[in-house]
């Protein structure tokens, strides 16, 4: 018998446990599991929240005050904004800007406005329904942000005031 070193040994010679030359090299690399995402994880979008969904020009088409209905802000349009909103008061011609807050993890839904008038900050609390391109408001009649209403209602003596604005395009557009 000739001496052959161990890595030229004959393939017939070879112990059962050694690879051959012929077969892959990265073995291991074949038997890992994929760690590329599925492709459904990937395309599936983001979750829209009620921030994003707000987000446009919205016209009051009723308004209810202390259970009566009323014209009063009929008309009138709200922006949303990022996190400000134009509020484009027809009745007084006139345009004011404050900032909101949404908390849709609460039930119901609360919303939050601050209006910056010059030295003093006014602040209104009140309760809202998103469904598609129709926003309900329900705000209290202090503007006092310890005072939130409890529903989407508006009773006589009760103060609130109740709007239903629907989506619409902004003015030129």
């Amino acid at each position: 018998m000739a001496l052959v070193a161990a890595d030229e040994q004959p393939k017939s010679e070879q112990p059962k446990d050694t690879p051959s030359k012929e077969e892959p090299k990265d073995e291991k690399a074949a038997e890992k599991p994929s760690e590329e995402k599925p492709k459904e994880e990937e395309e599936k979008p983001k979750e829209e929240t009620d921030n994003d969904k707000i987000q446009g020009t919205w016209e009051v088409a009723s308004c209810q005050q202390n259970g009566m209905p009323s014209e009063i802000r009929v008309g009138d349009q709200e922006i949303y904004k990022d996190d400000t909103v134009l509020i484009r008061a027809k009745g007084l011609n006139k345009t004011f800007e404050a900032k909101f807050k949404l908390d849709f993890s609460k039930s119901p839904r609360e919303i939050d406005l601050i209006v910056d008038v010059g030295e003093a900050n006014l602040g209104w609390s009140g309760i809202y329904s998103l469904d598609g391109d129709t926003l309900t408001t329900c705000w209290s009649a202090t503007n006092s942000q310890q005072s939130r209403p409890a529903a989407l209602v508006s009773k006589e003596g009760d103060g609130n005031t109740l709007l239903v604005l629907k989506r619409t395009k902004p003015d030129g557009q």
